[in-house]
């Protein structure tokens, strides 16, 4: 797919990346309450640059807000994390079923900070990876997925940690839409008691995993499609009770209208979390009712991304979707070559259409080379703040009402 925007502007975009630039900061805000959130600016024709740091909820509160102030400065505008164990805080259900929701309460106020800061938040539901490979949760136990301490996707003994069952069973999938209706209907007492469902000022979309169906025997084709209508039908039966905007308590502003039949459509999207019937077939999962977003994860080079964008682009279009590039990172071994690689990452989604990039991953506390993580000081993270610049100023094929 051709760029959007005019070669002048696609040049000037190269060029500064090039050089690391990074866009002008804002200052930062106070965390004094959440009636007056300080807004990052917007452009309704650009599109917008994100972060996973998804265990931020896990981290002190000077940590969690030097991050979110980072994001605020260098209009990294969506942040994405995981419900799912870190150090000493467990699953949010052990055994299956029965509920711990300390994890629950820690998001509840990240997501308080991160509304402070004007930054909407991404949230998977479970991370498929603790099923088993690298960590265990409850599933593992009731439903025997043989466990692997260490593996990956591209683990030649990956099918050790084969999690088909998890997908397959009709009663892990009852299991699992539980899981999801519990964590969707908890209320945050930090933003006026509302259930997570209803956070439409804070949430910018819901996904029931992290990278599902990776190492399976076998796909589960309508896993997808049959987790995301639970989440869609959560989202507006929570619009349809209560669609307000958590700071003013007015009808919320991107919510959608009534449809014929009275439904209201919740402005919190539903994204797909990287899924891995994805990688082979974007059309299945685009085809999916409550799908919003095809989520693209990619981290092999600019060239295999830029297929993959194209691929993505003509599902999406079919289907009425839409797509972004939700996780994409670079590992080297010196602080340059990370920066170079980085370099080719952005320019490629900046090229080929605008796409909304989110970098993985914004870390304080781990962003040396070789480490994925990147933080500002480094050559890497001049990279992404300047893409991000870039983005939000350059036209895009795609439209993000979500973020006003």
């Amino acid at each position: 797919m051709g760029s959007p925007y005019s070669l002048p502007l696609l040049a000037l975009s190269v060029a500064l990346l090039s050089l690391g630039l990074a866009g002008a900061a804002a200052a930062p805000v106070q965390i004094v309450g959440v009636e007056q959130p300080s807004a990052m600016p917007a452009n309704v024709d650009g599109t917008w640059a994100g972060a996973s740091a998804y265990h931020l909820w896990c981290f002190n509160q000077t940590v969690r807000q030097d991050t979110l102030r980072v994001m605020q400065q260098h209009q990294l505008r969506v942040l994405r994390i995981f419900v799912s164990h870190c150090d000493d805080v467990g699953d949010v259900e052990a055994p299956v079923g029965v509920w711990n929701d300390t994890i629950l309460h820690r998001i509840d106020q990240l997501m308080y900070e991160a509304h402070a800061f004007g930054v909407k938040v991404t949230i998977a539901l479970h991370d498929r990876w603790m099923l088993g490979c690298n960590a265990r949760d409850a599933y593992v136990a009731k439903y025997s997925i043989p466990v692997l301490p260490h593996c990956s996707q591209y683990d030649p003994l990956r099918f050790g940690n084969d999690a088909t069952v998890f997908y397959q069973s009709p009663s892990a999938r009852s299991d699992f839409k539980n899981r999801l209706t519990h964590i969707l209907t908890h209320q945050n007492p930090h933003l006026a008691n509302k259930t997570w469902a209803q956070l439409s000022d804070v949430l910018f979309s819901v996904e029931p995993e992290n990278e599902p169906q990776s190492i399976v025997s076998e796909l589960a084709a309508d896993w997808q499609c049959d987790m995301t209508s639970h989440l869609r039908a959560l989202l507006d039966a929570a619009a349809m009770r209560a669609p307000m905007s958590v700071v003013s308590g007015a009808p919320a502003s991107t919510a959608s209208a009534a449809s014929s039949r009275g439904v209201v459509r919740s402005p919190v999207l539903v994204t797909t979390g990287g899924s891995f019937v994805e990688v082979f077939d974007p059309l299945l999962t685009a085809a999916c009712p409550g799908v919003d977003v095809l989520t693209i994860h990619a981290y092999q080079g600019s060239l295999a991304l830029a297929v993959r964008i194209a691929e993505y682009s003509v599902a999406a279009r079919k289907h009425g979707k839409r797509f972004i590039v939700q996780e994409t990172g670079a590992t080297a071994a010196t602080a340059a070559a990370k920066a170079a690689a980085l370099r080719s990452i952005y320019g490629t989604t900046l090229a080929e259409g605008n796409v909304p990039t989110m970098v993985w991953s914004l870390s304080k506390t781990s962003h040396a080379a070789p480490d994925f993580g990147i933080w500002p000081g480094d050559a890497a993270f001049d990279v992404v703040a300047g893409a991000a610049a870039l983005a939000a100023a350059a036209d895009s094929e795609q439209r993000w009402p979500e973020l006003p």
